[in-house]
């Protein structure tokens, strides 16, 4: 019982720490967006770049966090997890970028990296960090 109480309350906090995660990148977005007015491809890069980059930044000191919990015994299985993460994205973004219309070169990694610091944030904790 007291198993299934846990494995449900880390499935939310999972919810919980993507839709945080979520509201401070989506935030972000929507600022820039309003800072230009029009919406237009080139826009959609910019303001996406921009999330990407501060993302990208915390996502690797996430990362670096883990490196100094008890996953460090399992870092190298991370660290090839992260990388087979990051070539999924690559492509399955290339292919939405040619089949859904080019703004997804960029909104796709954006939307990505925001829902990996969900995966990121469960992993910190379950270890109590």
């Amino acid at each position: 019982m007291y198993r299934l109480i846990y494995l449900t309350s880390l499935f939310l906090y999972g919810y919980v720490s993507f839709a945080l995660a979520s509201s401070v990148y989506d935030e972000m977005y929507a600022e820039c967006l309003n800072e230009f007015g029009t919406i237009n491809n080139g826009i959609v890069f910019e303001c996406a770049g921009r999330v990407i980059d501060k993302a990208d930044e915390d996502l690797s000191e996430k990362i670096e966090t883990l490196r100094q919990t008890r996953l460090s015994e399992d870092f190298d299985r991370f660290l090839l997890s992260q990388r087979n993460w990051e070539q999924y994205m690559e492509i399955q973004c290339d292919m939405q970028g040619i089949y859904v219309g080019s703004p997804m070169f960029a909104y796709c990694p954006m939307e990505m990296l925001i829902k990996r610091h969900g995966d990121i944030d469960i992993l910190l904790e379950v270890l109590d960090y």
